[in-house]
């Protein structure tokens, strides 16, 4: 639900409004189950859709996983000397 609310004019409530309708994924230990961006803009929930999960993938160090798949696609060459031709440092 979303109230408008006019704090210039006291304590004024506008008319509630329903912001979401559905079955979305409710949280039994306290903690929300939803997120909300940074500029308050956008939420982020989990809908139901009546079926329950069959499958949870945990991945361990997944830095180091990684770090042993990523292959640069364009290396860079390696760093050699560097050259002063056309500097006016010295002169």
């Amino acid at each position: 639900m979303s109230v408008a609310v006019d704090g210039t004019a006291g304590s004024r409530f506008g008319k509630p409004e329903l912001v979401f309708d559905g079955p979305y994924q409710a949280d039994t230990t306290g903690h929300p189950s939803y997120d909300v961006s940074p500029d308050g803009e956008r939420f982020l929930m989990v809908r139901l859709d009546g079926t329950a999960p069959t499958e949870l993938n945990v991945i361990l160090n997944v830095e180091s996983e990684l770090a042993q798949e990523v292959v640069p696609t364009n290396p860079s060459p390696a760093p050699g000397p560097r050259s002063r031709q056309g500097s006016t440092l010295g002169r």
